[in-house]
């Protein structure tokens, strides 16, 4: 069981960046990621379907984990024809390629596999975008603000959808969740509207390989120091080292979302992020805040 929301006008995930002159100078520019972190997801579908609760940090995450159960997420699900390899009408899931990419699988009855071109190499997608301008308004004094001129760069999913696909008959962000819920979220930066509607697909049938789906957080103890790359290899997750599982990927930190009801950051982490391959085939997710979707994995065969 699970819920599939689909974006109706361009969307803004931002991953990284800030608006702040100290990391873009005059002019600030925020920039959006093809997927949400999962936290964004659970907050959106959160506000409608529980509402906002004066939450403490101690115990917002056990309110989450009550609520949601055990999920599992988000990749893209397409149902249609991939526009550049006449096929039949099939399934196919672009996961998040951090950063900025889509990476393109197929399932089949019994297995999913790597979509590669013809050329046998993997497929990624670049996500169609949208740049805009803006200035900062002061809503009580009906000005502008002075140095708040910014750009942004949404992704426009239902555009990237199009552009690759032909007969398309249904797609949208996938998570599997245990939670009925169907109508409109606003979701992402600038509250995007999107609408969810409860499906119900098999995603994970085994496979020789996993990639990952959303970023595994990787624990820190009080007496550990990171100085280098070898020292976030060494760490573990779920009782095994980073490098004994890491197939190829990128690493950094993420900030596990913002509290509306505390008003304030989550914690950070470092973590494996979106896109890894790693040496994993018999867990479904790893890492921190697995419960809440952190650190799902989808299996996969390599394909012809």
């Amino acid at each position: 069981m699970g819920l599939l929301i689909r974006p109706i006008e361009p969307v803004f995930f931002r991953w990284y960046g800030e608006y702040s002159p100290n990391f873009s100078g005059p002019m600030n520019k925020g920039i959006s990621e093809p997927l949400p972190l999962v936290s964004t997801v659970l907050g959106a579908i959160y506000r409608k379907y529980v509402g906002i609760k004066t939450l403490t940090p101690q115990n917002e995450i056990q309110e989450f984990e009550k609520t949601f159960v055990d999920v599992w997420g988000p990749v893209i699900y397409v149902k249609g024809v991939y526009a550049k390899r006449e096929t039949q009408k099939g399934e196919f899931i672009m996961v998040h390629d951090f950063p900025g990419k889509l990476l393109l699988l197929e399932k089949r009855e019994d297995r999913v596999v790597l979509a590669r071109d013809e050329d046998g190499n993997p497929i990624k997608i670049e996500p169609a975008e949208i740049n805009r301008i803006g200035i900062g308004r002061d809503l009580g004094r009906g000005s502008s603000k002075e140095h708040m001129l910014y750009s942004s760069k949404l992704e426009d999913l239902n555009a990237t959808v199009i552009r690759n696909f032909k007969e398309v008959e249904t797609w949208g962000i996938y998570l599997e969740m245990p939670i009925s819920f169907d109508g409109v979220i606003e979701i992402g930066g600038e509250g995007r509207v999107a609408k969810v509607s409860e499906v119900s697909l098999s995603l994970n049938k085994g496979g020789g390989k996993s990639v990952l789906v959303s970023p595994a957080l990787i624990p820190l103890t009080d007496n550990v120091r990171i100085t280098s790359l070898d020292d976030v290899l060494k760490l573990k997750v779920d009782d095994v080292e980073v490098k004994d599982i890491l197939m190829s990927g990128k690493l950094g930190v993420i900030g596990t979302g913002f509290s509306m009801s505390v008003g304030a950051r989550r914690p950070m982490y470092p973590a494996i992020l979106p896109g890894a391959i790693l040496k994993v085939n018999a867990k479904r997710k790893l890492g921190e805040l697995s419960k809440l979707g952190w650190g799902s994995l989808l299996q996969f065969d390599e394909g012809e």
